[in-house]
């Protein structure tokens, strides 16, 4: 609970599925596809574990399915893929793209309860559907804050090996969950003791805070350790005002990566939510496909 939100971040409907919002009005957007017009199957995928992930793939709206690459989306920490629709939508308006919107376990109407083994399990599953679907062709991880993490530790496995990823795509995503938690500590500690002390005595303090409940810190997360196994080509995407993930998160994940092919777009006014809806940010996702397809 501490870092996994089935729930939908609002306070106007009790909605932990898609469905669950009206079929009328301006909450309607999130309900389903349909509302976009986007044309889409609704399929279920199976995990190692036997657990089974709704999971809505949307058609390229211009050209056939086979003619285009195909993008795995795995979502933030909180709230359900209708949430994502607007996105969706907004990508598909110009990116020649279908989109395999995933849904985690334990979120929307996917079985079981997510854990970092688990939504591993669940990007890795989503790969090897596609694999054997005889209509997809080049296919890209795509993750978003926690679904950044997601992704990288896919693939970076070799189940992205086995199903020939064609690469990598990260916006907003931390380094791990220790860093995270050092980074709200010494915000708080900044806060508190930075008007009334000078530097190296707030910055001790921030230290000594994160020794103590460094051990307490059961939730891993590791992305910058498992980025430099990725071989596949990366393109990160960054809103350069995120007071959730701060920006250095990201540069420092384009630093550790090796993966040849690695490229950074900034987004100055971009923060962890709307990155997607600053100017240059489709093109920046075209002319990534474009130069590995």
């Amino acid at each position: 609970r501490i870092l996994y939100h089935p729930q939908a971040p609002t306070r106007v409907w009790n909605a932990s599925r898609p469905e669950d919002f009206p079929a009328h009005g301006n909450w309607s957007r999130f309900r389903s596809p349909r509302y976009y017009q986007l044309d889409y199957e609704t399929i279920w995928i199976e995990t190692a574990d036997k657990n089974r992930l709704q999971a809505w793939l949307l058609h390229c709206p211009r050209r056939n399915i086979d003619e285009v690459p195909t993008i795995i989306f795995l979502h933030g920490n909180a709230g359900h893929i209708g949430l994502r629709l607007p996105f969706f939508h907004h990508v598909m308006k110009s990116v020649d793209c279908n989109i395999l919107a995933l849904e985690f376990r334990g979120f929307g109407n996917s079985s079981g309860r997510p854990t970092e083994k688990g939504l591993i399990q669940d990007a890795q599953a989503a790969l090897l559907y596609l694999h054997e679907r005889d209509d997809i062709n080049e296919v890209f991880l795509f993750g978003r804050s926690l679904g950044g993490a997601v992704a990288t530790a896919a693939a970076a496995s070799a189940i992205a090996v086995e199903t020939g990823l064609k690469g990598l795509i990260l916006e907003n995503t931390f380094l791990s969950i220790q860093d995270m938690v050092s980074t709200i500590i010494n915000k708080i500690v900044w806060l508190n003791l930075g008007d009334i002390y000078d530097t190296d005595f707030v910055d001790y303090v921030g230290n000594i805070v994160m020794k103590v409940i460094k051990p307490f810190i059961w939730l891993r997360w590791k992305t910058k350790n498992r980025i430099a196994k990725v071989r596949v080509p990366i393109l990160f995407l960054s809103g350069r005002i995120d007071d959730l993930v701060p920006p250095f998160h990201m540069d420092s994940l384009y630093q550790i990566a090796t993966a040849e092919g690695k490229t950074f777009h900034n987004f100055e006014y971009g923060d962890h939510n709307n990155t997607w809806q600053e100017f240059g940010y489709r093109e920046a996702i075209t002319a990534f496909l474009e130069k590995i397809i």
